[in-house]
């Protein structure tokens, strides 16, 4: 809380959040499941969401609406998103063009471990999965009974900030669900101060490797 300017939480708790963030300054975002309707859309035209498909979006009429990085390739998309975050597909080249055709605000991530599958499989628990390559794999399931296949190394685009921001990225993404304090922290810190004397303590809290994502390379 002393760095964010916004939360996107998808803890049980979610009242609690709510109710510590208000009044300081930082929003918090109602993190909705992937998959779900209206069922997971709150009542309260108070509390703000973070929407993945098109149809939570359309129940959630009267929020204050964010969208997912899953959410603007679509024939349907709305253009009337308080904010939507950017695919994290996208090269810098990609972005800056996708910037310069949509006048709404917008959000990239910049850290944290991607998500690359969220599936219904119940034979998945907590742990972790090897490739054949060796890599290693986070997978938790959450309280909805989905589980998420994380990448194995975290994105990290400290460095590019500044580049981003002449880009027109209004918003910058960090995911550190499931991740120690002291790693949040550090992070949230370095990121916030834009302090790079923090890299490689960051990296070796990663487990020694970090990765810039498609930024560079694109798809």
């Amino acid at each position: 809380m002393p760095y964010a300017d916004r939360i996107y939480y998808d803890g049980k708790d979610f009242d609690e959040a709510f109710a510590r963030c208000k009044g300081t300054g930082v929003e918090c975002v109602m993190y909705l499941p992937r998959f779900s309707y209206k069922e997971d859309i709150p009542e309260d035209k108070d509390i703000p969401i973070m929407a993945h498909n098109i149809g939570q979006v359309e129940a959630a009429k009267g929020h204050r609406v964010y969208g997912s990085y899953f959410i603007m390739f679509n024939s349907f998309f709305p253009n009337d998103l308080h904010q939507t975050t950017l695919s994290v597909e996208l090269s810098k080249a990609e972005i800056k063009d996708v910037i310069s055709r949509y006048d709404g605000k917008v959000e990239v991530m910049v850290f944290g471990r991607l998500e690359l599958m969220i599936t219904r499989d119940p034979h998945l628990k907590n742990g972790t999965i090897k490739d054949d390559k060796g890599y290693v794999f986070p997978v938790y399931r959450d309280r909805f009974g989905f589980t998420h296949i994380l990448n194995s190394s975290d994105l990290m685009l400290i460095n590019y900030l500044d580049d981003l921001e002449r880009s027109g990225v209004d918003s910058f993404g960090i995911d550190l669900r499931k991740r120690p304090v002291e790693l949040a922290t550090l992070v949230c810190k370095a990121f916030k101060d834009r302090d790079f004397q923090y890299n490689e303590e960051i990296k070796k809290l990663c487990g020694g490797t970090v990765n810039t994502g498609h930024y560079l390379r694109g798809v």
